[in-house]
């Protein structure tokens, strides 16, 4: 009879020291997990000065492949970027700004692809031009489109105010 009334204190001291132990435990994975996070970067919007809209990675997508296009500048993490060397990254993705299938040919389409600093994500400023020096062509917005949506290309680097850029 002595042993049988401590048994449900022993349960509940066991039961009491799992909680805290698990809480512990707990509290340690978040904060390395918190800790293994990349900090976030606040990066600078690329705007044209023909119609002062900015560079975006359409819809926000962090995809592989994701394409870029013109959109009314809102500060959003899909249209800040960062220079990295002589690449420029996404901070929505941390992706880089690539030539697709690395076409150095006018026409070319622009997308965001892992960062690996080949000639397709190389990029410097021209005047006010951001010209790909291995292509030796600048992102223009093709056709000249005004409108929210436009396409951005690579072109040969002209005079047109459709490849003059400014960062914000």
């Amino acid at each position: 009879m002595s042993k049988r009334p401590l048994a449900p204190l022993a349960a509940l001291v066991l039961v009491a020291s799992g909680l805290f132990t698990t809480s512990a435990a707990s509290a340690t994975a978040e904060s390395t997990a918190t800790a293994a996070k990349p900090p976030v970067k606040i990066g600078f919007m690329i705007a044209s000065k023909m119609n002062n809209r900015c560079l975006e990675v359409r819809a926000g997508n962090t995809g592989i492949g994701a394409l870029v296009n013109m959109w009314d500048c809102q500060g959003t993490p899909q249209e800040r970027w960062y220079w990295d060397g002589r690449t420029i990254r996404s901070d929505v993705s941390n992706r880089c700004l690539d030539v697709v299938a690395g076409n150095a040919e006018n026409g070319a389409a622009l997308n965001m692809w892992d960062c690996y600093g080949g000639p397709p994500q190389q990029w410097e400023w021209y005047g006010d031009k951001l010209r790909n020096p291995n292509y030796n062509r600048c992102l223009t917005i093709a056709n000249g489109n005004w409108w929210v949506g436009a396409s951005v290309i690579m072109w040969d680097c002209n005079q047109g105010t459709n490849q003059s850029w400014y960062t914000t």
